[in-house]
């Protein structure tokens, strides 16, 4: 039996708010350990300090599968990770800051390791069940 992961991107009204959602995105198993992979790798990214705040500098790292997709973006000293999830191939023909606010929601710098302890343990839980 095949198995997939959801994201669902929702937003809450409020501490103790209702979830209204925003998007959905599935990603095939097989995808997974690549996903894993790379956000990890965003998160080592997210933590190196940027060379020199006075020079221009700019990073865009993402990763894209099934109808999601993550990455980072780092212009001089500021960065920005976020989720998407809907149409990919309507959402990866433009850069993020085009795509309309209702597809992706930006997520904060201390969630990112927790989202890569997530994933990798997501992935080693597939492999555990597949046997490998």
């Amino acid at each position: 039996m095949p198995c997939a992961i959801r994201v669902t991107l929702s937003v809450a009204g409020g501490p103790g708010g209702e979830l209204f959602r925003m998007a959905v995105g599935l990603l095939d198993e097989e995808e997974v350990p690549a996903l894993a992979g790379f956000v990890s790798e965003m998160a080592h990214s997210m933590a190196a300090a940027p060379a020199d705040p006075g020079r221009p500098e700019s990073t865009d790292l993402d990763f894209h599968g099934g109808s999601l997709r993550i990455g980072l973006i780092r212009l001089r000293s500021d960065t920005l990770a976020y989720v998407q999830a809907g149409d990919m191939r309507t959402l990866v023909l433009r850069p993020l800051w085009e795509v309309s606010k209702d597809t992706y929601l930006p997520l904060p710098a201390d969630q990112v390791s927790t989202l890569a302890t997530t994933v990798g343990q997501l992935a080693a839980r597939i492999q555990k069940l597949r046997g490998n």
